[in-house]
């Protein structure tokens, strides 16, 4: 029996998709979609959510000691607050607002959109990133100076991702040279390269010469250049 027990509820494992710190993915347009909740704060009704989906997604980091969990047809999905049913734009101290639509403007800024939003995000490769955001304080009690802050974590768009043929290319200059038994070894070795399992996968089922255009020399070696492979003569 193991005396392993944990003390302090910091401790505890958050478990599965709640343990995801960093995603990356295609960006696809945001929806607004009924709360998966029954009920909102004091009993009201729950507000609707934004979804927010990422296609061909890749998990690029976890919470210490939790492990990777497997993405459904590698789509990541997440969810935020928006606004009561009935309600048009949702107030501006939530998490969507002061977190994602921010750092949305932030990024699109940064890929030279001068007057860009999560918007001109879509469609494109992006990492999500868990990040506390402030979004109001409250006096303690009537007159008094002491204030409570409320703050939230949740995704927010924090850098662009790469594109396909980026790492296409930067696991293609890994492996040539190299031997399929080789070739694999630095695939998952490659801090860079083990983000993307279809790699490894492509090697395991003979299939990565197709995907990278490369070529299996007779000695089985992937190259560049060079003959497809053949059979060698028997002695």
């Amino acid at each position: 029996m193991t005396t392993d027990i944990i003390d302090r509820p910091e401790d505890a494992s958050k478990g599965g998709f709640q343990a995801i710190k960093r995603v990356e993915g295609i960006l696809q347009p945001l929806k607004r979609v009924a709360s998966r909740f029954e009920s909102g704060w004091g009993n009201k009704p729950p507000s609707d959510q934004v979804e927010i989906v990422l296609e061909e997604a890749v998990i690029l980091e976890m919470e210490e000691g939790e492990p990777i969990p497997e993405l459904n047809e590698d789509r990541f999905t997440t969810w935020m607050t928006y606004a009561p049913p009935g309600k048009d734009k949702p107030s501006k101290n939530t998490f969507f607002v002061k977190g994602f639509c921010v750092a949305g403007i932030e990024l699109a800024k940064a890929r030279g959109k001068e007057d860009g939003t999560w918007r001109d995000l879509v469609n494109t490769r992006i990492v999500l990133e868990q990040r506390e955001v402030f979004l109001f304080k409250r006096r303690k009690e009537a007159g008094s100076e002491e204030f409570d802050e409320f703050n939230q974590t949740n995704y927010v768009p924090v850098e662009c991702g790469e594109e396909q043929d980026d790492i296409n290319d930067y696991v293609r200059s890994k492996i040539v040279g190299l031997n399929p038994v080789a070739a694999k070894r630095a695939v998952l070795l490659d801090n860079r390269a083990k983000r993307y399992p279809e790699y490894k996968e492509a090697i395991d089922a003979g299939t990565i010469c197709e995907k990278l255009g490369l070529v299996e020399d007779a000695e089985g070696i992937f190259r560049e250049e060079g003959r497809i492979k053949i059979p060698k003569e028997e002695e």
